[in-house]
């Protein structure tokens, strides 16, 4: 959900599934998801914790898929890290401006 090229991506991804003939109504939905809370999740040390062996990339898309699932699961679950992974997601423009202590409260 960065860029105008990914409203293009899911265009053409939903071109492409209506072209496939299930046997039944079978609907198949694309989303369209903002990345930042899969980011912060992948460079996260209780992902490498999780998954030692995976690349960050494949953390990321484990995140991604958690959101898709269980969206306020995966937001929740940035307030009960230890490394205060919810200051990392921008919710203001000036929220740099405001001590982390502040923040937290």
């Amino acid at each position: 959900a960065e860029s105008r090229q990914a409203f293009g991506i899911v265009d053409d991804f939903k071109s492409c599934i209506s072209e496939i003939e299930f046997d039944d109504d079978t609907l198949v939905p694309v989303e369209l998801i903002d990345p930042n809370v899969a980011r912060i999740y992948s460079k996260s040390s209780r992902a490498k914790e999780a998954y030692p062996s995976y690349p960050e990339l494949l953390l990321l898309a484990i995140s991604l898929g958690r959101r898709v699932q269980e969206p306020l699961h995966e937001f929740a679950s940035l307030f009960l890290s230890h490394d205060d992974e919810i200051l990392a997601l921008r919710m203001q423009v000036l929220q740099s401006e405001v001590p982390q202590d502040q923040l937290k409260q």
